[in-house]
């Protein structure tokens, strides 16, 4: 960056750009569930109408997992405000226990076993049922039977009669983030009751359930990506259009990279990206320096014969300390312009970037 850049991104004021986004509320349905019984590994309740937790009155252990396809329902780069599982209890001889959602490790299968009546004995497993010893019966196990997953609990819930029962706690909303960021790290919860004492069991109706409303359901809050915003006024080029700066990707910090494209530049043309704290609105060279504050360079590139120039902004060379969720910082990017005469250099427009999760 020249001397005069720098000169000018020194003196100029501050004035931050927040780019608003509205908030946003989804209910996600079950994508699928399942009981584990712990009297074998050939019990399993896949395809019924409830899926159970707790202890029954001969001792056998009940654990529910369920799962919500939360990246196909939430817009990528989102940031999660906060989760709520929604459950209705329909059957118990229990007074009110502690019921806890823990973060599953495995993938796991949802068959078609199917029992009868009140459905707390379970069926015969099926092929690609989660059973106590298997993740997808019967050939592939669980490296702990029972099932694995984070010791940790991410929510904890007293459940007592029922019907209508809700679990939500940061830490639900954790882990809706991280599945939103990582996909195939989405293995879903397993639901434990109190698993201390005979009698603690408790029914609840699973996504096939024959009402609808009493469907498990997760209810998610969650701030949109914020859209990278122009500013500032670029001047005309040789080319008779002034230089635009736009991002090609979300600005998410997952993503590990932002893709900044500089078009309506003169072909073939030498264009230096940058980018610092502020903004401001300040002649230079053939146009206005839009970046003030703390500034920081990303390189060079050529722009191609049509006038585009690309660089990745890769995250690991910025300054990461200080880019965070929710903050925002201005992008721009300056070029050669020699047929235009003048200062032979120019600027495209400025770009605000707000970066979510």
């Amino acid at each position: 960056m020249n001397r005069e850049l720098r000169t000018l991104a020194a003196a100029a004021l501050l004035a931050l750009l927040a780019v608003p986004a509205a908030a946003g509320t989804v209910a996600i349905p079950a994508n699928k569930d399942s009981t584990l019984h712990s009297e074998n590994g050939t019990l399993a309740n896949g395809a019924g109408d409830y899926f159970f937790t707790g202890v029954t009155a001969l001792g056998a252990k009940r654990r529910a997992l369920i799962l919500f396809d939360v990246a196909n329902s939430i817009p990528a780069g989102s940031t999660i405000v906060s989760a709520a599982l929604v459950l209705n209890m329909s059957q118990t001889a229990a007074s009110a226990v502690d019921v806890k959602l823990h973060r599953v490790l495995a993938s796991w299968g949802e068959g078609a076993s199917n029992p009868t009546g009140q459905e707390g004995a379970g069926a015969a497993a099926q092929p690609g049922d989660a059973t106590w010893t298997a993740r997808f019966f019967p050939g592939t196990p669980w490296t702990t039977p029972g099932g694995d997953y984070v010791a940790t609990p991410s929510a904890v819930h007293s459940v007592d009669q029922g019907p209508g029962d809700t679990w939500n706690s940061l830490g639900m909303a954790n882990d809706v983030q991280g599945w939103l960021n990582a996909p195939s790290s989405n293995f879903g919860w397993i639901v434990i009751g109190d698993e201390t004492q005979i009698i603690t069991a408790k029914r609840f109706d699973s996504r096939t359930n024959p009402t609808p409303a009493n469907r498990p359901v997760l209810i998610v809050d969650f701030t949109p990506p914020l859209v990278p915003a122009n500013y500032c006024t670029a001047t005309a080029n040789s080319t008779g259009f002034p230089g635009q700066l736009s991002a090609l990707n979300a600005p998410s910090l997952a993503n590990g990279m932002l893709q900044l494209a500089a078009s309506q530049l003169p072909p073939n043309t030498n264009c230096s990206f940058f980018f610092g704290t502020e903004r401001t609105e300040t002649p230079l060279g053939n146009g206005n320096l839009c970046v003030a504050g703390s500034m920081y360079r990303l390189g060079t590139s050529t722009a191609s014969p049509g006038g585009v120039a690309t660089r990745n902004a890769l995250y690991g060379l910025l300054p990461v300390s200080v880019i965070t969720p929710g903050s925002t910082w201005c992008f721009q990017a300056q070029y050669r312009n020699v047929a235009a005469g003048g200062a032979g250099f120019n600027q495209t427009n400025g770009l605000a970037v707000t970066f979510g999760f």
